[in-house]
């Protein structure tokens, strides 16, 4: 088995359908790659209900994402992801990570019908960064190339 990458974590939004994200930090601490919420997003609370249940989480935190309590939503270890890929129209800025049979969906970049949540802030990039038109641009591609290196670790 490689050798396990060094952990790593930025801002990301999981992604669920169309239009639907939660904001929070996607996390490799090098043995596991987890996501913390840091509120529901544009989730309804029967589908954020849902998907809890599906990665094993307990469904009672859903109050406290709702409340932008920090809230894990899964932790998976190496063996669990299977394969990823950066899909051409993501522009480097989002990953499809296929965990345990499930593929999941990741923006770097925060989705448009969004706003960040006030926890969020001075995460990996800077407040002034993040409000900037293009400037951050260039960060959540960087975070792309760093954790398109950490998936190839992992999955090879």
């Amino acid at each position: 088995m490689p050798d396990n990458p060094e952990p790593y974590a930025t801002r990301a939004w999981l992604l669920d359908g169309p239009i639907h994200s939660i904001p929070g930090i996607l996390n490799w601490d090098g043995s596991m790659l987890t996501f913390i919420a840091y509120g529901g997003g544009t989730f309804f609370k029967k589908r954020l209900i849902e998907l809890l249940k599906g990665f094993g989480e307990p469904t009672s935190s859903v109050e406290a994402i709702f409340n932008e309590e920090p809230t894990q939503v899964f932790g998976f270890d190496r063996e669990a992801i299977q394969s990823y890929k950066f899909p051409w129209y993501y522009f480097k800025q989002g990953v499809k990570v296929t965990i345990q049979g499930e593929q999941l969906r990741f923006s770097f970049i925060q989705p448009q019908n969004t706003k960040l949540p006030p926890r969020l802030f001075g995460v990996v990039i800077s407040e002034a960064v993040a409000k900037a038109s293009v400037a951050h641009i260039n960060a959540e591609k960087a975070d792309g190339k760093r954790w398109r290196s950490i998936f190839k670790a992992i999955t090879q």
